[in-house]
């Protein structure tokens, strides 16, 4: 990034975190924040996004644009997220999603708080483990 870039992404975060938006509803609540970026850029902080992203953002929150697109690069696909939800209900005996994104949430070391905000390597690295135990609780 040149420094007029980075100048102009900096002037961006400025502008949008003094917009109303920002003010109303994300300034005290991180979580929102990050679960609206997460869902929509795919990153928890708006350091990570780029110029374009950043514009977007900008729009949004200054109302105008009415929608940011649902971002779909890396999340956890349908069937990842299914497979996990079956091998939790045979393994549990809290069969609960909510249970489960807590169980996740421990073994990921995150804070997600939707299990359909986990990422594509995230489900990776569930699934073995949630049939690991699946498989000690049969045997």
């Amino acid at each position: 990034m040149t420094q007029k870039q980075a100048r102009y992404a900096k002037a961006l975060k400025k502008q949008i975190h003094l917009s109303s938006r920002y003010k109303h509803y994300y300034k005290d609540d991180r979580e929102a924040y990050e679960e609206l970026l997460k869902k929509h850029f795919g990153v928890t902080s708006s350091t990570k996004l780029k110029i374009d992203d950043l514009v977007k953002l900008r729009d949004y929150m200054e109302h105008k644009l009415e929608e940011l697109p649902i971002y779909k690069g890396k999340c956890a696909t349908p069937a990842q997220l299914c497979t996990m939800l079956s091998m939790w209900q045979n393994y549990a005996n809290d069969v609960s999603e909510e249970a489960l994104l807590v169980f996740t949430n421990k073994q990921l070391k995150k804070s997600h708080v939707n299990l359909n905000l986990i990422t594509l390597l995230e489900a990776q690295k569930m699934i073995p483990t949630l049939k690991k135990m699946q498989e000690a609780k049969d045997g």
